[in-house]
């Protein structure tokens, strides 16, 4: 899998399989959050998703979930 940086997800969250998809966060202003200071947003390329997807489909067997990884990964 290829993450960078630290990762950061909700402890309900911790037997899913983490699949990053964006880097940062798009809105990266919340005052009440620094969790994603100094990471410019961007969506990674798809050939990186695919290769993570790949790789969990064949060795994360156990897990029966996803979770989409960083500030905004649905954007």
């Amino acid at each position: 899998m290829h993450y960078e940086g630290n990762i950061i997800r909700p402890p309900s969250e911790a037997d899913s399989i983490i699949l990053q998809v964006t880097v940062g966060c798009s809105h990266n202003a919340c005052t009440f959050c620094g969790a994603y200071r100094g990471k410019r947003f961007r969506i990674k390329e798809p050939e990186i998703i695919d290769e993570d997807i790949a790789f969990a489909a064949r060795y994360c067997l156990r897990q029966k979930t996803v979770f989409l990884a960083d500030g905004n990964a649905l954007a």
